[in-house]
């Protein structure tokens, strides 16, 4: 499900009335569908935590599907299924022991290299804006996320910035990717490689604050930390946080999640701001310095701004898109190519109230990945039919 908040866990199931039952899918999303708890309870399924029987989901007595449950605040939800062909699934109660081992479609990577190599789940963010610092220091320079077609990360210091590693293989790579005695992520691996050059640029969606016509990169100076709010098979997600951030004579907080899902070709964000004096709006963009172009495309009830050029790090085809509720748009507009602050950006502002969620995509569609990406036609039919 796009942009929704939740915290993973292991479901527990206590019985059913029959060993299987039958559930309608009704939202499958780009091979996923979101089965919500009131549908499995209608169909006499009970949960009670003291029982340890997982719900089993498949689409065929003999194959069995990727299956996550999903938690809002403590309570379950429903859970994510993976199927290409969904209409139902028939839902099995099995035991623990028998659980089947399950594909990894969705993944985090958040490493410090010191003394040795080793993940972490929370971390404060670092001084200073330059690789020089974050490199030696964290694998990658920062928390990083992908699915089986794309990954992203994000620069782990006070320039707050976004990338693309693009994916020749519909693996989870990221583990071993920039750690010590790999190749460079610089240079095109058998998995792909950094694709996107970013400069002093949003990059990839990275966030900024608009007061009056000043742009504010989110969020120098402030305390910042990175968490890993869960992983799961289909869905996972990391918060970025930002207290006490001084713009002007103002002190702002702001909470950035990112959520990336199976199947799909961008990360979805969750951006929350509170200390709004009203005249504020948020902003997010695309580095602009290898294309000249920006295009528009509309769907009912959201639109989305994209490039599409010889852009990627060794000059081959990659597009790359936001998408965004048409009721949040203010506008699109270009940066300065050069001076101090963000440059070389095609920006997206968007409205804000204080402490409400806005919500938007980014998507990255590189030609390596998928050869329907080599051409304009292929990469705008794509990010018209993913639009709402």
């Amino acid at each position: 499900m796009r942009n929704l908040l939740f915290l993973f866990a292991l479901i527990v199931i206590s019985a059913c009335k029959e060993e299987f039952v039958s559930v309608e899918v009704k939202n499958a999303d780009h091979g996923v569908a979101f089965i919500p708890v009131s549908d499995l309870k209608a169909k006499h399924i009970s949960f009670d935590e003291a029982v340890e029987l997982p719900i089993f989901f498949v689409d065929n007595p003999n194959k069995p599907l990727i299956a996550q449950p999903l938690y809002e605040g403590g309570a379950l939800t429903g859970f994510l299924v993976k199927s290409d062909t969904l209409k139902q699934v028939t839902v099995e109660v099995i035991h623990v022991s028998h659980y089947p081992e399950m594909d990894t479609l969705t993944n985090i990577r958040f490493a410090k290299k010191k003394p040795t190599l080793h993940e972490v789940s929370s971390l404060e963010r670092l001084p200073g804006v330059d690789t020089k610092l974050t490199s030696p220091e964290l694998q990658m320079e920062g928390p990083t996320w992908e699915n089986e077609r794309v990954a992203f990360r994000n620069y782990f210091d006070q320039r707050n910035g976004m990338d693309i590693f693009g994916k020749r293989v519909h693996r989870m790579v990221l583990d071993q990717v920039g750690a010590p005695g790999e190749p460079s992520y610089h240079d095109l691996q058998e998995w792909g490689q950094d694709i996107l050059k970013v400069g002093n640029s949003l990059g990839a969606g990275a966030i900024a604050l608009q007061i009056g016509d000043s742009l504010y990169r989110i969020a120098p100076g402030s305390n910042g930390t990175a968490s890993i709010l869960y992983e799961g098979p289909l869905q996972s997600a990391v918060r970025l946080q930002f207290a006490d951030w001084k713009v002007k004579d103002r002190v702002y907080h702001v909470t950035h999640d990112i959520t990336i899902q199976s199947g799909t070709r961008y990360y979805a964000s969750s951006v929350t701001v509170d200390g709004l004096i009203g005249d504020e709006n948020l902003v997010t963009g695309i580095v602009n310095m290898d294309s000249d172009s920006l295009y528009s495309f509309s769907g009912q009830n959201e639109v989305a701004f994209g490039t599409f050029d010889n852009q990627a790090y060794s000059g081959e085809k990659l597009g790359m898109a936001i998408a965004l509720n048409k009721k949040d748009l203010v506008q699109s507009f270009a940066t300065p190519d050069s001076g101090e602050g963000i440059t070389q950006t095609y920006a997206v502002s968007m409205k804000l109230k204080n402490a409400v969620p806005v919500r938007f995509r980014f998507y990255a569609c590189w030609e390596y990945e998928d050869k329907a990406f080599s051409s304009y036609d292929g990469f705008a039919n794509f990010i018209q039919s993913d639009l709402n």
